[in-house]
């Protein structure tokens, strides 16, 4: 998609730009809207992971929480 190509555009731009945090939740965001779940999960994990101060983390823990349910393996 169109968000996602920015996304990577950016940070191709700017490898360790001001604005990662942002540019992650846009990512995951575009993720969810592509129904991509997996990298959405993934990214958003990596995510808090790296970011848990982050005044983003309760918006990245409402995306996760809404995600649909991992089907068992």
């Amino acid at each position: 998609g169109g968000a996602i190509a920015a996304i990577a555009a950016y940070r191709r731009q700017f490898p360790r730009g001001d604005l990662d945090a942002e540019a992650d939740v846009v990512k995951i965001e575009a993720l969810i809207a592509a129904r991509d779940v997996a990298q959405a999960r993934a990214l958003g994990t990596a995510f808090l992971a790296r970011f848990p101060r982050s005044p983003l983390a309760q918006r990245v823990h409402s995306l996760l929480d809404r995600l649909p349910v991992r089907p068992p393996n």
